[in-house]
């Protein structure tokens, strides 16, 4: 009987030791990690690994709340200045831990999130062309807590 087991968000049924016939589901097996490995990084020609992360560019309407897709989010209102919620900035993480970046991206579509929005900062960040917001969700308080800002 397989092992059944969450990889990446799906299901997969991890063949046992004595089991055969097992090609398909190994197959599909590699082919996740492969794709979520080549995802993260590359290899430079010195053999040296370099970490990448996936970014999103995200138009954000006044009073929404940032839905976390990539670990890299490029930030611009939409139509003008924003501010996000008020009470909820940035939906919940998924794992403690898990860290987010915002880069603004205009300086006249600017996106501010707000302090106690599901959010622990020193005070409002108002996100021009070229600021960073770096977070971390810390699942013990239920917010998204600031580690570093620049601008």
């Amino acid at each position: 009987m397989p092992l059944p087991k969450i990889l990446f968000g799906t299901s997969r049924d991890v063949p046992l030791t004595d089991e055969r016939q097992w090609g398909a589901a190994v197959t599909g097996i590699l082919a996740d990690l492969i794709d979520a490995v080549d995802s993260l990084g590359l290899l430079l020609d010195t053999d040296i690994g370099l970490l990448r992360l996936e970014s999103a560019t995200t138009a954000l309407a006044a009073g929404a709340t940032l839905t976390v897709t990539h670990p890299v989010h490029k930030v611009a209102g939409s139509g003008g200045a924003v501010v996000l919620d008020g009470t909820t900035a940035i939906a919940d993480g998924s794992i403690d831990g898990q860290l987010l970046t915002l880069f603004g991206t205009d300086d006249v579509n600017t996106v501010e999130v707000p302090a106690a929005a599901n959010t622990q900062l020193n005070g409002p960040c108002i996100l021009t062309n070229g600021d960073a917001l770096e977070l971390f969700w810390d699942a013990t308080l239920s917010a998204w807590r600031e580690r570093a800002r620049s601008n």
